[in-house]
């Protein structure tokens, strides 16, 4: 009987340590999988530390101002599903936001639209819009584009936030 029930301590022993050793595996995977977020961790912050260093050091960015005529027309582009300051920024190069400007080419109003005289800011900015949706191909569409992307066939934008195509 002592034979037996020494077996059966045996037996519970040997499982008893392979349950143990099965834990201890696994409680070093787990140290192993947190050593390396907290390496990475310490990598993210050492990075952030970097970035908020060139921020600190770097010139403040430069705001586009806009002559005080200009603004009162941004309520009036807001209104439209585009990018809103390149729009202020195309008005600006193109007509300097005189509603009654016209260019040298026959271009008129805010947007400066080629060979059509309207002068009602709403009016002339929503044809602009109707233009800036409909692309630069094509007689009828948007050329003011041209006083802020560069000519050619390939043109880019001058300046961000401005759609060349």
């Amino acid at each position: 009987m002592q034979m037996h029930l020494f077996n059966e301590y045996e037996g519970q022993l040997e499982q008893k340590q392979k349950e143990l050793e099965e834990t201890k595996t696994n409680k070093d995977e787990e140290i192993k999988s947190l050593k390396s977020q907290i390496q990475a961790k310490a990598a993210v912050k050492a990075r952030l530390a970097s970035v908020k260093t060139q921020a600190v050091s770097a010139p403040a960015p430069v705001a586009v101002k806009y002559a005080v005529g200009c603004e009162l027309y941004r309520p009036l582009l807001a209104q439209y599903n585009w990018p809103t300051e390149a729009a202020m920024l195309v008005m600006t190069k193109e007509s300097g936001c005189n509603p009654n400007a016209v260019g040298p080419t026959n271009d008129h109003g805010l947007f400066q639209l080629n060979n059509q005289p309207v002068y009602n800011p709403a009016a002339n900015i929503a044809i602009a819009y109707g233009k800036y949706v409909g692309g630069r191909i094509g007689a009828n569409n948007w050329s003011a584009w041209y006083a802020v992307c560069t000519p050619g066939n390939n043109p880019q934008p001058k300046y961000a936030g401005i759609k060349c195509q």
